[in-house]
């Protein structure tokens, strides 16, 4: 196995966001839900709200 120079462990919390891909599957749902896209989404995921469109 090959190692790598870049060492996750040693990067802030602030870069690793920048550098990370979070795969989350999405949940079965219902025909009767009335908001799909909210209702798929995992029980344990948290969505921070962003800042990018703060002017």
């Amino acid at each position: 196995m090959e190692t790598s120079e870049w060492d996750h462990t040693a990067l802030r919390e602030e870069e690793f966001d920048q550098h990370a891909v979070y795969l989350v599957p999405d949940v079965s749902t219902s025909s009767n839900d009335t908001n799909r896209a909210e209702a798929s989404l995992p029980r344990n995921l948290v969505l921070k709200p962003s800042q990018a469109l703060d002017l």
